[in-house]
């Protein structure tokens, strides 16, 4: 997880200076950008996972059903 903020933050801030020419520090907006594309590529990534999540706990349900006997 580190690694893909880790990326995004540099491609965020090797566009930014592309875009603007300036190498200063970010302001609340470029901040919030920053948020909205880390919060998207997390939604992204969840949905993505969410059918092999729901496949483990749903086998891990049912070997704890017949581990119990019931």
């Amino acid at each position: 997880m580190m690694l893909l903020n880790s990326l995004v933050l540099k491609g965020y801030t090797k566009a930014r200076k592309f875009v603007t020419g300036k190498d200063e520090g970010a302001s609340l907006a470029e901040y919030a950008m920053l948020l909205a594309v880390v919060t998207v590529a997390l939604i992204a990534a969840i949905t993505s996972f969410a059918g092999v999540i729901k496949t483990v706990f749903d086998d891990t349900g049912t070997q704890l059903k017949g581990a119990a006997g019931g």
